[in-house]
């Protein structure tokens, strides 16, 4: 399939347009007098088309014409609700691994405390293979709320480990979970006493399992890296605007050479998505290495943005304050291949 410029344009256009018809929800998310997005506004997004394949997925060059179109749209989406942008995310990486049903448009969880070993999923199969039940535990599941299906790790003994897909009303006690950033993404806590095999389905083992994650990882990180650098350029905008207007001591803040600094920070970490976006696309890219490396710069850069606004930046509900909670989640959405 060839790259065409004009479906990666009504991509964005759709996107802005939708961004913008539901500001009033985001808004009423991000305050705090709504919990989580509304089942008429992920119907329409599956009305739109964003949860199933953009092109046939079933060669290489078609998963990456769906990847850029993928990014543009979470780069867009990114700018009005990155909670929504991260769903998408997390629901194609779980659709280019489990390869669901194309009637059921169905929304995945994903276990997002991948940067910790120690919070790394707990889920395991029982010692008895013949009965083939799943006992443990998620510590978090984005988008648990809309999904009907998790995907996540189970260890099968202490060297072999599985991709499964288990049902989430097989979990035996579920808990709604706070994330700091990313509010409206439905994140749960589940646990399981026992699930028994037709209740949950083995993707891959092994290297399998690994392949499986490391062509997901290649479809998803273009849209990762285009959210991230939708907030960055949201952090810029707001630090810049108010540097240039305000000031201290008869000064304007863009002249004091501390403040000049943190300006030049968020440029570079805008300027490292970028690169990153470009590097990407060479196949030898460690895909791990090279997003431990954009989030810690993000992080730093949303963390200098907060400075230049001052007291003001930190104020809930600021648009800044928003961008630095985001940023911390954002990149947790990249699962780990090793257990």
């Amino acid at each position: 399939m060839t790259f065409d410029s004009s479906v990666y344009t009504m991509v964005q256009q759709s996107a802005r347009a939708f961004g913008a018809r539901h500001r009033a929800v985001f808004q009423a998310i991000e305050g705090g007098s709504a919990a989580s997005f509304e089942p008429a506004l992920v119907q329409e997004v599956a009305d739109l088309g964003w949860l199933s394949s953009f092109s046939d997925p079933d060669t290489s060059t078609d998963l990456q014409v769906e990847s850029q179109l993928l990014a543009a749209l979470v780069s867009e989406l990114g700018q009005h609700s990155p909670a929504l942008a991260v769903a998408l995310l997390a629901h194609h990486l779980c659709r280019i691994v489990a390869v669901p049903s194309r009637e059921t448009n169905t929304w995945f969880g994903l276990d997002s405390n991948v940067l910790d070993r120690r919070l790394a999923p707990t889920t395991s199969l029982c010692a008895n293979k013949t009965e083939g039940q799943l006992t443990g535990s998620l510590g978090c599941v984005l988008g648990g709320t809309y999904a009907s299906q998790w995907l996540t790790w189970s260890q099968l003994s202490d060297t072999s480990v599985s991709l499964v897909l288990v049902e989430c009303g097989a979990a035996s006690v579920v808990q709604r979970v706070e994330t700091l950033g990313l509010r409206g993404i439905g994140a749960l806590k589940a646990a399981f006493a026992g699930v028994a095999c037709e209740r949950h389905r083995s993707i891959a083992v092994d290297h399998d399992a690994t392949t499986k994650l490391g062509v997901a990882h290649q479809f998803i990180v273009p849209g990762l890296l285009g959210l991230l650098s939708a907030l960055l350029r949201q952090t810029q905008q707001l630090a810049a605007d108010h540097a240039q207007h305000r000031r201290q001591n008869g000064r304007l803040l863009v002249e004091i050479p501390a403040v000049a600094e943190m300006l030049a920070s968020i440029d570079r970490a805008l300027a490292l998505v970028h690169a990153s976006e470009r590097a990407y696309r060479e196949p030898s890219t460690d895909a791990e290495m090279l997003i431990d490396g954009v989030r810690s710069s993000t992080t730093r850069a949303t963390d200098a943005g907060l400075q230049v606004l001052g007291g003001a930046g930190y104020v809930v509900g600021h648009g800044l304050e928003r961008l630095w909670r985001d940023s911390r989640q954002a990149c947790q959405l990249l699962p780990r291949r090793a257990w």
